[in-house]
C-alpha cells in the first residue's frame, strides 16, 4: 500500500492547474532536455508535495500547491527552452526560418554530392571502374541516397534537435541497405548466369571470361557490403538512441498511466 504522502506526482493535474504534461510533450525542448526537465520538476515536486501534505494539506491540494509553485508556464517556460535550445538553433537565429530550410537543403545536396564524388574516387583508385558491372551504378544510387538519409537524421536529431517526429525516416535506411545488398547479389547472381551462357558459346575463352567476371562482380559484391554496412551501422545507432532517448523520457514520466492511481 502507497501512503499518500508518498504518492507519484501525476503528470496530468486539475483544469487551470500547470501540469508536467505542458513541458513533457513541449516540441520546442529537444527530448533529452524534456527528460532531464521533467525528472527534476518531479523529484522537486513530490518533496514538496510530501512537506504540504505533512503540513496537514489534503493530497490533492497538495498537488494543485506543488504545481503552481514549480511547474514552469509562459516567460519561465520560455525561458527554459531558450536555455535549452540547441547551439546550433542560436546560431542560426537570425536567419529567416524559410531561407534557413533551403540552405540546409543545399548543403544536404551538396553533402550528397560529396559521397557521390569519394565513392566514384575511390572506386576509380583502386581500378575498379575498368570494367564494370552494370549492377554497380544502382548499388551506387541505393548507397548515397541511404548515408544521405543517414546524414539527414544524424542532423536532425544531434545537431538540429528537433524530436518531433525521430523516428520517421530511420526504417528508410535499414530498407535501403537491404536494397543495396540484394541488388549487388542479384547482380552477382544475373552475371554468373551470363558467364555460363557466353563459356557454353565460346568455350575457349572459359578462362579468361571467368577472371573477367570475378575481378566484376567481386567488385560490385564487396562495394554493395561495404555500403549495406555502413547504413547498417548509421541505422543502428540511430535507432539505438532514439529508443534510448524515448525510454529515459517514460521512466522520467513515471508511466502515467498509474501515477495518478490512488494509495487504497
Amino acid at each position: 500500500m502507497t501512503r499518500p504522502s508518498e504518492q507519484a506526482c501525476p503528470v496530468e493535474t486539475g483544469q487551470g492547474v500547470p501540469s508536467l504534461s505542458a513541458v513533457a510533450s513541449n516540441p520546442r525542448l529537444p527530448l533529452p532536455a524534456r527528460t532531464r526537465i521533467v525528472t527534476e520538476l518531479s523529484d522537486d515536486l513530490r518533496a514538496l508535495r510530501r512537506r504540504l501534505v505533512a503540513q496537514g494539506l489534503p493530497p490533492e491540494e497538495a498537488d494543485r500547491r506543488a504545481a503552481e509553485v514549480l511547474v514552469p508556464t509562459g516567460p519561465a517556460l520560455r525561458e527554459l527552452e531558450d536555455l535549452a535550445r540547441p547551439y546550433y538553433l542560436r546560431l542560426v537565429a537570425p536567419f529567416a526560418p524559410e531561407r534557413l530550410r533551403m540552405v540546409e537543403r543545399w548543403v544536404l545536396v551538396l553533402a550528397t554530392v560529396l559521397l557521390l564524388a569519394v565513392e566514384g574516387a575511390t572506386l576509380l583508385g583502386a581500378g575498379l571502374l575498368s570494367n564494370p558491372s552494370l549492377y554497380l551504378w544502382p548499388v551506387l544510387a541505393a548507397g548515397t541516397a541511404m548515408l544521405a538519409i543517414v546524414l539527414a537524421k544524424a542532423f536532425q536529431l544531434w545537431i538540429k534537435g528537433a524530436h518531433e517526429h525521430p523516428r520517421r525516416g530511420v526504417t528508410s535506411i535499414a530498407v535501403l541497405a537491404g536494397l543495396t545488398l540484394s541488388i549487388g547479389s542479384a547482380g552477382v547472381v544475373l552475371g554468373l548466369l551470363e558467364l555460363a551462357m557466353a563459356v557454353e558459346a565460346a568455350p575457349g575463352r572459359a578462362v579468361e571470361l571467368t577472371i573477367s567476371w570475378l575481378f566484376r562482380d567481386a567488385a560490385l559484391l564487396s562495394t554493395a557490403i561495404i555500403l549495406a554496412v555502413m547504413g547498417g551501422l548509421g541505422w543502428l545507432a540511430l535507432d539505438s538512441w532514439i529508443t534510448w532517448v524515448e525510454q529515459a523520457h517514460a521512466e522520467a514520466l513515471d508511466h502515467p498511466n498509474h501515477s495518478t492511481k490512488e494509495s487504497s
